[in-house]
């Protein structure tokens, strides 16, 4: 049952069948500890056992002691050499004695804690794995735990069944009964439909579970002592706290033996010395089996006649799948000489719930001036979201060199996009401002990068200047920011650029997002002078102060990544600027190049944008 001479045949039969049982795993793993740490176990019995004793004992002398207050004398069930104290010595005695036992069990606690590191750790040295899964030493540490944590657990069940098997049988029964229902109960719960709805809480199930088991074992004490037969009372109260406190370790049991089976392979090969990792593929829920054609046609016809009643049932979608394959943009057109309008569909994985839901919001309130194809609107698919949106009928995506092109101009449109009130207030109560953000810079922390007394004097000015800075920026129009707008999926139709990405959208300064170069300020005054037919209230912003806010987002771009060196290259322009855009002289914002050049747009021209088909305000 426990040969290991598979272990390292990854395509063998024989292994490939042990690598389907977990219990076969956990076998595995108990018989590598017995053989390889056998005094670790041991140790680790005695002292558990140990541990819970003097925690039991903990919590029964107080009792005693409160007896003894109460009543006024001395119980009978104490040793003798107690009995001949007086009842103020003896209540000294027992409470000196509940701290010693709880101090007792705590020592016992720290040795266990111990024993979980040591015999983990001569384990790894024994196998002397390489290459094996991130903070795989952690890992050993804590499956070692669970196993003594269990081992321990089943033993003191054991030691409490045969303590009531000896004074309290009827007792006995009752743990028994409510263990055998209980054990049924889950046992049908997972397996019907009612609990893979998971109608009830982990919460709640404990509760039901420990309260339920308390009440239960009590009535069984209340029918014996209706009949009679009841033990004394203290025997009484030590079997019902054993009985609750077994109840208690079953429940953790099981976990522990559920979280172990779930973690068999890990388990295998951290405590199998020859037992080989094989890294799982992640699973996706399901995710991409809705883009197989039996599927794509139970959910993505449906929703492509909600918004075109004649868009045919039939559909061949071109996919597109970015954030690791969690974001799935599907093309979807009638026929390649149809005559109906496409849709974009962006399927969105339910861990990024949140990042459609960002999304949808900014779109929801998109002008016919934006960049953006038409919202329709956002549909539950299965656990994941599904935003609609009607593209035109010569709509295609733009190649990179082209993308890299307009991107000067889709700044320009970026800068007319404006949001309306409601929107901006509840950005503001979600989001810090940039000069919140830039508040909270540590300068201790890029001092560490600073190798010249330049820049070391550079900080200095720019702290005389820091209140008037942060004041300025914040007082600043601010603008729509895409941020990494050269990655961003971007399609044309009509000859005008369309953005299908808008995810992690910000509303920043003026300014913030736009590279650094040559030519920055000469190309934002272009861009203020277009935006500010839609928008007046940047109109009257001078480049160079824009430009000083593109210089403190990046800065503070850099400080979020721990980019120091990034940081440390902006600090002098940053200083030879603070006068100027504090109005304290009338010098000129000498600008430099922080851009890189997934991002640098210094040598390309802008287009006129009449070229790409903008509309005017007048349009609109």
């Amino acid at each position: 049952m426990f040969d290991r001479s598979s272990a390292g045949q990854p395509l063998s039969a024989n292994h490939a069948g042990n690598r389907t049982k977990p219990r076969h795993d956990l076998l595995l793993a108990y018989r590598t500890l017995i053989e390889e740490t056998p005094g670790h176990v041991l140790i680790f019995a005695i002292a558990f056992i140990a541990s819970q004793a003097g925690l039991l004992v903990s919590l029964l002398l107080p009792w005693k002691i409160l007896i003894i207050l109460g009543s006024g004398r001395i119980s009978q069930l104490l040793p003798s050499f107690l009995r001949h104290y007086e009842r103020d010595e003896l209540v000294a005695l027992l409470g000196g004695a509940a701290l010693g036992f709880f101090l007792f069990h705590l020592g016992m606690e720290t040795l266990i804690r111990r024993i979980y590191r040591s015999g983990a750790d001569h384990i790894c040295r024994q196998h002397r794995k390489v290459g094996l899964f991130d903070r795989h030493h952690d890992h050993a540490v804590r499956y070692y735990r669970y196993l003594l944590h269990l081992l321990g657990l089943i033993l003191c069940i054991v030691l409490v069944i045969i303590w009531l098997a000896h004074t309290y049988p009827l007792l006995l029964l009752a743990l028994l009964t409510f263990c055998g229902a209980g054990s049924i109960a889950v046992r049908y719960g997972a397996s019907s439909e009612l609990g893979s709805q998971r109608s009830l809480s982990p919460e709640i199930a404990s509760k039901l579970w420990s309260g339920g088991a308390f009440l239960y074992v009590i009535s069984w004490v209340a029918i014996d002592l209706w009949r009679g037969t009841v033990p004394h009372l203290t025997i009484i109260f030590i079997s019902v706290l054993l009985a609750r406190q077994a109840l208690i370790f079953c429940a953790v049991a099981y976990r522990l033996l559920d979280t172990l089976t779930s973690q068999s392979e890990r388990l295998r090969v951290l405590f199998d010395s020859e037992a080989p990792w094989y890294p799982k593929v992640k699973s996706a829920d399901g995710f991409h089996a809705l883009l197989i054609n039996v599927e794509i046609r139970r959910w993505l016809a449906p929703l492509s006649k909600q918004y075109d009643p004649a868009f045919p049932a039939a559909v061949n979608p071109e996919f597109r799948a970015v954030e690791n394959g969690k974001l799935i943009y599907a093309t979807v057109r009638s026929a390649p000489e149809g005559e109906q309008r496409p849709f974009l569909v962006k399927l969105f994985h339910h861990s990024l719930q949140s990042l459609a839901e960002h999304e949808r919001e900014l779109l929801a309130v998109s002008a016919d001036h934006w960049p953006a194809p038409p919202f329709l609107g956002m549909h539950d698919v299965d656990r994941h979201r599904a935003t609609m949106f009607r593209l035109e009928q010569d709509f295609r995506w733009l190649e990179p060199k082209e993308k890299a092109a307009i991107l000067p101009t889709l700044r320009q449109q970026l800068l007319a996009c404006d949001l309306p009130a409601d929107l901006i207030e509840r950005y503001d109560r979600g989001s810090p401002r940039l000069a919140e953000r830039l508040a909270i810079i540590d300068w201790r922390y890029l001092r560490l990068f600073i190798t010249e007394g330049e820049a070391s004097r550079s900080i200095d000015k720019i702290h005389e200047y820091w209140p008037s800075i942060l004041d300025g920026v914040d007082r600043l129009p601010r603008q729509l920011v895409l941020p990494g707008l050269e990655k961003r999926l971007v399609g044309v139709a009509q000859e005008s650029p369309v953005i299908c990405n808008w995810a992690r959208w910000r509303w920043e300064p003026v300014g913030a997002g736009w590279p650094q170069g040559r030519n920055s300020e000469q190309r934002i005054k272009a861009a203020l002078s277009f935006a500010g037919e839609i928008r007046p209230e940047i109109r009257a912003i001078a480049p160079e102060r824009a430009c000083y806010a593109a210089l403190l987002y990046e800065l503070e771009r850099f400080y979020a990544v721990r980019d120091g060196s990034g940081a440390q290259s902006l600090i002098p322009h940053i200083a030879n600027g603070a006068e100027h855009f504090c109005n304290k002289a009338s010098r000129c914002l000498n600008t430099v190049d922080v851009s890189n050049a997934a991002s640098d747009d210094s040598n390309v021209v802008i287009f006129p944008v009449e070229q790409w088909n903008v509309p005017s305000r007048s349009q609109h």
